[in-house]
């Protein structure tokens, strides 16, 4: 059985770039017992990940999604991996956008409205019912991030290479939606 503790930084732009109250809650799920945080607080998961790594656990950020055309360039996928890596991860996960249903017809309104010229681009990446982006996608998208995990000393693993079922954990594991600055356009 699992005992869940949550925890809220709140709804402003500052809340999202508090560093020492991400710590702050991290330190106290852990002094409860916490073994898994997750969080999806932008800057203030940054100081979520210092104090996992200050604690002494292993941490393994989630860097998801990669967004085509928009978190896919060199600069900010560096950028999150330096941040990443300077809060004391050892590990990343990463994957590019999912649209799932429901979701690709609100994104692809949102880059109508903000980004109109990467409409004809998307509706070749994400096709008819199409969730995930192409494998050739994909593949561009590995020759991209590997030099660059390998450049901060992180281990990192695909989404697509992660087992699908089963398996078992032995540490424990930290995690974020998405560490990559994006620009401020987004969403």
């Amino acid at each position: 059985q699992a005992e869940v503790f949550q925890n809220m930084t709140g709804n402003t732009p500052e809340a999202w770039n508090d560093r020492p109250r991400g710590a702050e809650i991290a330190r106290s799920q852990i002094d409860r017992g916490a073994d898994v945080i997750y969080h999806a607080a932008g800057g203030t998961g940054i100081g979520v990940l210092r104090a996992a790594a200050d604690a002494g656990f292993r941490v393994t950020v989630f860097l998801m999604p990669i967004v085509p055309h928009l978190t896919d360039s060199l600069d900010v996928l560096d950028d999150a991996l330096r941040r990443i890596r300077e809060a004391g991860a050892h590990r990343v996960i990463w994957g590019a956008l999912h649209l799932r249903p429901g979701v690709k017809p609100w994104f692809f309104a949102w880059l109508e409205q903000h980004h109109p010229e990467l409409l004809s681009s998307y509706r070749g990446l994400y096709p008819g019912v199409s969730v995930q982006a192409p494998k050739a996608y994909r593949s561009w998208l590995a020759k991209r991030v590997r030099p660059l995990l390998r450049m901060h000393q992180l281990d990192g693993r695909e989404e697509d290479d992660l087992p699908r079922r089963g398996g078992s954990r032995t540490s424990p594991v930290f995690t974020t939606t998405s560490a990559a600055r994006e620009p401020e356009r987004l969403f």
